[in-house]
């Protein structure tokens, strides 16, 4: 893989093997969405810059010290296409709420206001580097709309944006 996808498939925060994060377990559970982050990235092999977003969802599996684990999707080009990584993800997890085609044209429809708050059901795994297998990664494999209510715990600590935000 290369370009923006192999920068993409770097850019998350190590489970294992650096710092001091605690892996999720390989899990089926509830989450609830707190933040939708936005950044400009560069694709190392054109000039152009795409806009990317990544969603954060804080799980009800608790660390050790008792607080929640918090997963994100890796950064998703911004895009509703049905094709589109983003697109997928959205659709997958917002099922029959997926935001109508005319919601989408007129800008009514805003994922940072809408979003957050949200729950879902996902299912993570993990997988090692590509480069070193001694780290291992957790990832969301699956994300479903959400069956329980659940509500975000407000330790989650917000991430400065990258860009001005379109939405």
């Amino acid at each position: 893989m290369t370009g923006l996808a192999s920068e993409m498939e770097d850019f998350a925060l190590p489970a294992s093997g650096a710092g001091t994060w605690e892996l999720i377990p390989e899990v089926m559970c509830n989450a609830v969405c707190v933040e939708v982050l936005l950044a400009r990235m560069r694709n190392t092999f054109q000039e152009d810059q795409k806009l990317q977003t990544r969603f954060i969802f804080e799980t009800d599996q608790l660390k050790k010290d008792g607080s929640r684990h918090e997963i994100s999707t890796r950064w998703l080009t911004v895009s509703t296409h049905e094709k589109s990584n983003m697109g997928k993800f959205l659709r997958q997890w917002l099922g029959d709420d997926f935001p109508s085609a005319e919601e989408l044209k007129a800008g009514t429809y805003k994922p940072r206001e809408h979003l957050p708050g949200r729950t879902a059901r996902i299912t993570v795994l993990h997988e090692p580097d590509r480069k070193d297998p001694t780290v291992i990664w957790a990832r969301i494999a699956a994300c479903k709309p959400g069956t329980e209510p659940m509500e975000p715990s407000g330790q989650h600590v917000m991430e400065e944006d990258k860009v001005e935000s379109p939405f």
